[in-house]
């Protein structure tokens, strides 16, 4: 993405139009359809939850409970157990990038 910011002049001034107040899917569309892979991966960082319940299901799904050391569910240290949950799904999309960088199949 950074080497079509750079050769692109048109996806560089759209993207540099952007702020905080820009709206997920708005930014992304500057590429349309392009680096889903990336898109997919940042969605999953940029995602917040609204509100307490959200948390609870998530941790019911992943079959965790707040404990006595887990004082509050929004820690850090909560945030770093759920995303080594998502290890295994951001080293397949790694693999995938790769593969497409090298220009085989993942």
């Amino acid at each position: 993405m950074r080497a079509v910011y750079d050769n692109e002049p048109h996806v560089a001034k759209a993207i540099d139009q952007h702020d905080e107040n820009t709206f997920f899917n708005d930014a992304w569309d500057v590429v349309k359809g392009r680096f889903s892979g990336l898109r997919q991966f940042c969605g999953g960082l940029a995602t917040t939850f609204p509100n307490m319940a959200a948390i609870e299901s998530d941790f019911s799904m992943v079959k965790w409970e707040k404990n006595d050391t887990r004082t509050s569910l929004t820690s850090l240290a909560l945030a770093g157990i759920m995303q080594a949950k998502q290890f295994e799904l951001l080293k397949a999309l790694f693999k995938c990038q790769n593969a497409a960088n090298d220009g085989g199949n993942p």
